[in-house]
């Protein structure tokens, strides 16, 4: 479990979240503008820290973590939504 809360506002944006992905697995984080999705994503590398809790990779905190050696293990691809509508219309138009 790990919490974040930006500074300025005093507002906590995400708490209370948990998940595990093994290895070689890809994970998709979908939500509605404003849903904190980059928040999330920028955690991980630690582009920002949280400020409670804890986000452990290979059981290890990332804090722990030389901050190059951690992010070259760390990848993740933004991708629009309309990107994502045009690629699955077009499979299925094409075939």
């Amino acid at each position: 479990m790990y919490v974040f809360l930006i500074q300025e506002v005093q507002k906590k944006t995400l708490k209370n979240i948990n998940f595990h992905i093994e290895s070689g697995e890809v994970l998709g984080i979908i939500g509605s503008t404003g849903s904190s999705k980059s928040t999330l994503v920028q955690l991980i590398p630690r582009l920002y820290d949280v400020t409670e809790g804890n986000i452990y990779i290979g059981g290890i905190d990332v804090r722990n973590y030389d901050i190059k050696s951690l992010r070259d293990q760390v990848a993740f691809v933004l991708q629009k939504k309309h990107l994502v509508f045009w690629y699955n219309t077009r499979k299925y138009v094409m075939g």
